[in-house]
């Protein structure tokens, strides 16, 4: 027992020494796409998907290649494709408008670096469903103007308040008040 508690402490202590691959695939922080592309296989399933997807998009193998036509996007569609991890979406920080309709999302932590947004579709995802809906991190995009949440299982928009749309669509989910967060109820389509 005490060779364990020696071993366990030994590791706790090198810890920082070890390198970023050595974590599990689910704690890796990258920052750019290239470092996720270059991840490969160390990265986990649903984000190595939305890797493969991204490459495909840019009609690339090659990750300097696809990061640098990625940089350049400032619109990006990746409706229907099964996505269920975003992070890899978190080193685009320069979209202004990007379409995730019809996909899995159930968390939108990584969408919170993308603060030039001005236009989200986040239509049919599992918002709600599969996962408890947290809009708080959509709250952190001051620069949206139009932002779909249609038919997820969205139930409370209060997170939303401090946003500044111009349209906000959220049919087919089981909202308790239909009450719209965002000055100008006209705004808001229920």
């Amino acid at each position: 027992m005490k060779k364990v508690i020696t071993f366990i402490s030994g590791l706790l202590f090198l810890s920082p020494l070890l390198p970023a691959v050595a974590s599990p695939p689910t704690q890796i922080k990258l920052i750019s796409f290239i470092q996720w592309c270059q991840q490969g296989s160390a990265l986990s399933e649903e984000a190595g998907k939305t890797v493969s997807i991204l490459l495909m998009q840019v009609k690339t193998t090659d990750c300097k290649q696809a990061n640098s036509r990625l940089q350049n996007l400032t619109s990006l569609d990746l409706s229907g494709k099964q996505i269920r991890d975003l992070q890899v979406l978190g080193s685009l920080s320069h979209l202004t408008s990007l379409n995730l309709k019809n996909n899995k999302i159930c968390d939108l932590k990584p969408l919170m670096t993308l603060t030039k947004l001005k236009k989200l579709v986040l239509t049919k995802n599992e918002i709600g469903n599969v996962c408890v809906a947290d809009l708080e991190p959509i709250s952190a995009l001051y620069e949206l103007r139009e932002l779909y949440l249609d038919d997820n299982g969205i139930s409370n928009l209060e997170s939303l308040s401090t946003l500044r749309l111009k349209k906000l669509e959220v049919s087919k989910n089981p909202i308790d008040y239909q009450v719209c967060p965002i000055k100008g109820k006209s705004i808001c389509v229920f």
